[in-house]
């Protein structure tokens, strides 16, 4: 990459390695999430030498509106291509809830979402302090609760 720079930061050059491409492979199983099963989620790519972060959340609301619910955040090994988020972190979660109103009715569902970010490298421009690069690749689900 390059910049021309401005009369606040001078031209710069950088490079950054992009690494494979980070594939979630059992996408088909995060439609509905049966909390007391826990939920193993798998992938391939990304960069091997960092983390994945696994995150998920649900919220109901009552008869008033008001929200309530949960969130969770996990984070395995790039290499190790799989993590089971635990029935017992699942379960913090309430249950997805249909909500009716006027004669339709739909159930309020959670997210799920896996995250690769590349290690982040330094480039100097002149006039920034610091000045980071980095790739991501970035998941999200819709998900269903049970």
């Amino acid at each position: 990459f390059t910049g021309p720079g401005s009369s606040a930061v001078g031209s710069f050059t950088g490079s950054l390695v992009v690494p494979a491409e980070f594939v979630v492979t059992n996408t088909s199983a995060y439609a509905t999430i049966n909390r007391a099963s826990g939920l193993t989620v798998t992938w391939t790519g990304g960069d091997p030498d960092t983390l994945v972060f696994i995150n998920g959340s649900s919220y109901v609301a009552d008869q008033s509106g008001k929200l309530t619910g949960a969130a969770f955040q996990c984070y395995e090994n790039n290499t190790a291509g799989r993590f089971t988020v635990p029935a017992s972190v699942l379960q913090q979660l309430p249950a997805s809830a249909a909500i009716s109103a006027g004669g339709f009715s739909f159930t309020m569902p959670g997210s799920l979402g896996l995250s690769s970010i590349s290690k982040a490298v330094r480039a100097p421009v002149p006039g920034i302090d610091i000045f980071t690069l980095d790739s991501s690749y970035n998941y999200s689900f819709t998900s269903v609760y049970r």
